[in-house]
């Protein structure tokens, strides 16, 4: 097989929190398409780009020939760099992109990192230290990087209000953009993924987390894949919250977002030619 015949059909660049993990599960059985053995973000374009393509090219080597191939990198979204390297090497790829109400997103990223264990306080603080919380959703900001590369048909931008109201008619329209039977309908939909939850003891789940990364570093993703779908290793990191444990963001707070976000989302609004009013009440 040579490098091009080896290479994605498509990429969905993110971001995180949108329902990506559904979309993942809902691509793998698709049986016309096919993801990248024990990875789901590869990293390629942002992390590891210096590793070079051929490094990038036998991720897909277990994928048939016949098959529709690709990946989800939620983090290539937000990443300054990523649009002109896909281009660079993908030209005629097709990418998928999955935004969500960015007040919501912010808010969600933010627990994601407390139950990683890798962010505490409160999330005014966080969004005080933390600037890229805010900043990873300028949604509009970010699409016009890709759009400077990559013709408008071959970008499917979805909302995740669109999954949480039709799942089914959500994931049709994605199957009908890659050219694959779109009345097939995966076991995966109705299912939640990657629940909220809290840490059990913060500092294994940092340790955790920088393990994770050192096999990364080291190639050996088919041990990460096992552990992340290990029940024993969740119970130990994680534990589910309590009606009184659940986390809700102010409305002083949410009123700070809404006005950082309201040009942004007015912008994308136009572009999409699409009413994004919901997301500013």
């Amino acid at each position: 097989m040579n490098l091009k015949e080896s290479m994605p059909d498509f990429i969905c660049v993110g971001p995180g929190k949108t329902g990506t993990n559904t979309l993942f599960q809902c691509l793998l059985e698709h049986p016309s398409i096919s993801l990248p053995e024990h990875v789901k973000g590869i990293r390629f374009f942002d992390k590891f780009y210096d590793r070079g393509i051929d490094w990038y090219a036998k991720f897909f080597d277990n994928c048939p020939d016949s098959s529709i191939k690709g990946e989800i990198s939620e983090t290539y979204f937000y990443n300054e760099k990523v649009p002109e390297r896909i281009h660079k090497h993908l030209p005629d790829v097709k990418i998928i992109i999955v935004l969500r109400n960015p007040v919501e997103r912010t808010f969600k990223a933010y627990l994601q990192l407390c139950k990683l264990g890798l962010m505490s306080g409160s999330f005014d603080d966080a969004l005080k230290n933390h600037n890229n919380l805010i900043s990873d959703n300028f949604y509009y900001t970010h699409l016009e990087r890709f759009l400077r590369y990559f013709p408008r048909e071959n970008m499917l931008i979805m909302l995740f209000d669109d999954l949480r109201d039709d799942q089914e008619l959500f994931i049709k329209k994605i199957y009908n953009f890659l050219g694959v039977d779109n009345e097939f309908k995966p076991e995966s939909l109705g299912v939640k993924f990657n629940p909220s939850g809290l840490p059990r003891f913060r500092i294994i789940n940092q340790l955790a987390f920088r393990t994770i990364w050192i096999l990364r570093e080291l190639n050996l993703l088919p041990i990460i894949e096992r552990a992340k779908k290990s029940g024993l290793v969740r119970a130990l990191l994680f534990k589910r919250l309590n009606d009184n444990e659940h986390q809700i963001m102010s409305e002083e707070t949410k009123e700070y977002l809404m006005d950082i976000y309201r040009d942004d989302i007015n912008k994308l609004s136009g572009y999409l030619d699409r009413n994004l009013n919901d997301w500013l009440l």
